[in-house]
């Protein structure tokens, strides 16, 4: 079982609320992962008609049939 402390990202935090609700928290492992995520989701913005294209190109490559 997951021992508090021990988990890199992210920390689960319940607020007392009707209808229930959770709010989430980095760690501060997790928070060291924040530039590179950051960097990624930008580069993924960057590049997404790229990166459809592409994905469609090995779709009809790789269809059944």
């Amino acid at each position: 079982m997951d021992r508090p402390g021990h988990r890199a990202a992210p920390r689960q935090h319940p607020p007392p609320s009707v209808p229930p609700r959770v709010e989430y928290t980095l760690t501060e492992l997790g928070a060291t992962l924040l530039d590179s995520v950051t960097h990624l989701a930008e580069w993924a913005t960057t590049h997404r008609r790229q990166i459809a294209a592409n994905r469609r190109r090995y779709d009809t490559a790789h269809q059944d049939g």
